[in-house]
């Protein structure tokens, strides 16, 4: 995946929230392959602000035990993924879709 400035991202975040343009739209404007990370940002930024948008240095890394607890929890809540992420406070629905 190409790497975006966070300031990029931001813009991008802004002016969905903005509306009423959407997700598909904005990544045609911008020239972005897909829809996909428009709404990772999105999410990110609802859920921890500006620092969801920025790029991680360091990969943060999670346990066994700490995936089978969010998969588990989710599970017996129904939850959604981004309900999943957001109590967990993970900055990506996604992560746990990958587990």
């Amino acid at each position: 995946m190409a790497k975006y400035s966070d300031a990029f991202k931001e813009q991008l975040v802004q002016e969905y929230l903005r509306g009423p343009k959407g997700y598909k739209r904005l990544a045609k404007k911008y020239g972005l392959p897909s829809m996909s990370p428009i709404k990772e940002w999105v999410d990110a930024y609802r859920l921890l602000g500006r620092e969801g948008l920025k790029r991680k240095t360091k990969k943060s890394t999670y346990t066994g035990s700490f995936k089978w607890d969010v998969l588990y929890w989710r599970k017996q809540r129904g939850a959604s993924l981004q309900e999943t992420a957001e109590a967990f406070g993970l900055p990506r629905a996604s992560l746990i879709a990958a587990w």
